[in-house]
Order: structure tokens, then C-alpha cells, then sequence
């Protein structure tokens, strides 16, 4: 054998046993086996840490388990939906409220901006009729018709709001069917102002030159063209120049009480009945 094949022997010789001796050495338990190493699930990939970018400005790492699912949480206070500023065309918008009155009185009708309202809390019958002077303005009935007497009235559509009401049967007088308004009250109860404004006319007076009767003329607050006149009224509370407020100011101690029927009676049984006589017109 040649010298240089002598050395070789030898190399291999001393190799052999020294790969012998590592294989026999236990591995450790952390070390990944090159299954777990080629899968990238072993224990060292798991435990791996989360690293920041490099830069100026660490990128703070989110919390998983601080993670909150939006899908149902409910919206912040202040949020507004999506279609909010959505309008129907076939939806009429919501009409602002009429100012409410501080005292008990319900709406009963209406003449363009003028709101009127009940003399009581509880009126037994609201009957609008034509009115004796030409100069008296058609009022717009709030609430539900319980009867529909005069065929120059078509009707309105019923209104959740104000009091049931009568258009009662014609006269045969040339104003409008509801420019004049009966309002039956209850014996005794004090009368309220139908509408806000100032006091420009108190007195009393005789109805047909024989009937002693009261008359109270108030120029409205929201339609300052326009004087409501309430009639039928005794023992006035009220005088010239004071401010009145719409179902809160008492402006007579009760109702006149007629010793005769009036048209509206009959749709009362045909009995004597205290009511308030109401009409609107323009100033002057």
C-alpha cells in the first residue's frame, strides 16, 4: 500500500467512531426535529416573540384576545343612521305642534296661523254654524265630525287632535258653514280665553235688545289682523288693553244662560244649554 492510501485508512478509521459516538447522544427535548423545523410548528416557532418594524415609530402590536367584534355593538350616542336624511316624496312631513296652552283648553280649530281653543276643559258640544254678519271667516274644524248637517260643508279628514265637533244644519244665511262656533259649557264653569292676545273690547250688551249677555273682542297674538270675538258670557273678568292667554285666563264667571233653545240645543235634546259664541274676523 502507498503512503498516501495508508493515510486515508487512517482518517476513515478515526472518523467512524466519533460519528458513532453523536448519534448516541440523546436529543434535547426543546430541539425541533426537521419535520417540525420544515412545518414551522414546532415549540420554538410557537414561543417566537413578536417583533417591532424598525423605524423612528414602533407600530404598537394589537392584542388579539383585546379584539372587539363590532358586528352588533350598538352605535355611539351621537351616531345617525344611514338613510335618516332619507325622504319619502309620498310621506308628508310632520307638521310642527301648535303652542300648547298652560290651562286645561283642547284645540278645536284653526284659520290659516290662529290656533283656537276650547273656553273649558271639557266642552259638552262644539257646533259650527254660518254666522249672522258677512264679515265672519270660515274656521277649520279640529277633531272628528259627529254630524255633518250642512251640505255646503264637504267635511275634513278626522284629526287625532282637538274635540269631536257638529257642523250644524243651515240656516239659511250666506256665510260659510263654520263661521260662527257654539261651544256648550256646563253650568256654572268659569270661561277661559280662546285664543291669545289683547283684550280690545269688554262689555255687556242685550242680545236681541232684550237678553242681558257679555261680549269679550281679543286681537290675536299670532295673527295680530285678526279679532276673535267670544259672545254669550256673563260676569266679566277682563278689560280693555289687559293680555289674555288661550285656555288660561278666565274672562267670565260662567256662560249666559238663555231662557229660550238655541240651534244648537236641538242637537241636545232640545234643553236650554249655556254656550260660548265664537267668531273670527279681520280688524276693522
Amino acid at each position: 500500500m502507498s503512503p498516501q492510501n495508508r493515510s486515508r485508512a487512517a482518517l476513515v478509521s478515526v472518523a467512524i467512531p466519533a460519528i458513532g459516538v453523536l448519534l448516541a447522544l440523546p436529543l434535547s427535548p426543546d430541539a425541533p426535529t426537521a419535520a417540525t423545523v420544515a412545518a414551522g410548528t414546532g415549540a420554538a416557532a410557537a414561543e417566537e416573540p413578536l417583533t417591532q418594524p424598525t423605524g423612528s415609530h414602533p407600530v404598537p402590536v394589537a392584542d388579539p384576545s383585546a379584539v372587539v367584534n363590532t358586528d352588533h355593538a350598538p352605535p355611539p350616542p351621537d351616531a345617525v343612521p344611514a338613510d335618516a336624511a332619507a325622504v319619502d316624496p309620498h310621506v308628508e312631513p310632520a307638521q310642527p305642534e301648535a303652542p300648547y296652552p298652560v290651562g286645561p283648553s283642547r284645540l278645536f280649530a284653526t284659520f290659516q296661523e290662529l290656533h283656537l281653543w276650547t273656553p273649558s276643559a271639557d266642552p259638552v258640544l262644539i257646533g259650527f254654524h254660518e254666522a249672522y254678519y258677512d264679515g265672519a271667516l270660515a274656521m277649520l274644524p279640529m277633531g272628528q265630525a259627529t254630524a255633518l248637517d250642512n251640505p255646503r260643508f264637504p267635511g275634513t279628514p278626522d284629526r287625532a287632535t282637538g274635540q269631536p265637533y257638529a257642523v250644524l244644519s243651515s240656516r239659511g244665511r250666506r256665510p260659510e258653514p263654520t263661521s260662527a262656533a257654539d261651544i256648550v259649557v256646563r253650568p256654572g264653569e268659569p270661561v277661559r280665553a280662546v285664543v291669545t292676545g289683547t283684550v280690545i273690547e269688554a262689555r255687556p250688551y242685550l242680545l236681541y235688545g232684550k237678553y242681558p249677555d257679555g261680549r269679550v273682542a281679543i286681537r290675536s297674538a299670532e295673527r295680530p289682523d285678526l279679532v276673535v270675538t267670544m259672545l254669550h258670557i256673563s260676569g266679566l273678568q277682563v278689560h280693555v288693553g289687559q293680555q289674555v292667554n288661550a285656555g288660561e285666563t278666565i274672562v267670565a264667571a260662567h256662560g249666559t244662560q238663555f231662557p229660550f233653545v238655541s240651534h244648537i240645543d236641538n242637537y241636545l235634546g232640545g234643553n236650554p244649554n249655556p254656550h260660548v259664541h265664537v267668531e273670527v274676523a279681520h280688524r276693522g
